[in-house]
């Protein structure tokens, strides 16, 4: 199985309805359109911001050190490489477009990545051949799994990898304990959201105030 995609005798949820679990709501109630997923519970977390890295689309440069506004990089590729360097990070991206590359897994832990609110857009290209994934790389298929690994304020935009040859999610999650993915709005690629399946599950996750289009 290709991490973040789905093989045709899959059957993946649909992006016209959700049907809320446990400590979840949802708005509209039906789980239909587009529609506002939120929590009512709190997951436990570990702090894991004691680097912190910019990320300017338009305007960094990937040579910088990144540590600063006026030292920002221009991809969060660059960024991440940077945090991974460091340990536990905080990646805080300006308002603007990153296209990601073909495969975008997270890849690490004790990670933040925290955009714009309404202003940072992360797309995938229309070759995409998975999506913004947390878990699910060669390091997971070893039996390992991620923690701590937080998103905050982000548009992941899968519109162009609906295009795609690969049936993939625009965000997937799984191998992963301690997750969350707050406030931000998921436009579907094949499909729009996939975490945990059984044979990379997700653990002590949230989904709050997010929207899926």
């Amino acid at each position: 199985l290709h991490p973040g995609h789905l093989p045709d005798s899959e059957v993946a949820l649909s992006v016209t309805q959700l049907i809320a679990g446990d400590n979840v709501s949802l708005s509209p109630a039906s789980g239909e359109g587009q529609v506002t997923v939120s929590t009512t519970s709190e997951v436990e977390t570990v702090v894991t911001d004691s680097n912190y890295f910019y990320v300017l689309p338009s305007a960094g440069d990937d040579s910088a050190v990144g540590t600063a506004w006026d030292r920002a990089v221009a991809t969060l590729e660059r960024a991440l490489a940077l945090a991974k360097s460091a340990g536990p990070s905080k990646i805080l991206i300006g308002p603007g477009s990153i296209t990601l590359p073909t495969s975008a897994p997270i890849g690490m832990s004790c990670i933040t990545i925290q955009g714009t609110p309404g202003s940072t857009t992360l797309a995938l290209p229309e070759a995409a051949t998975a999506g913004v994934g947390i878990g699910f790389d060669s390091y997971t298929q070893d039996g390992n799994v991620y923690h701590d690994v937080h998103l905050r304020d982000l548009i992941i935009d899968g519109t162009q990898a609906a295009n795609s040859t690969y049936q993939l999610s625009a965000l997937y999650v799984g191998a992963v304990e301690r997750w969350s993915v707050v406030n931000c709005v998921l436009k579907g690629a094949t499909y729009t959201l996939l975490v945990g399946p059984d044979y990379f599950p997700a653990s002590y996750g949230r989904i709050e105030g997010c929207t899926i289009v």
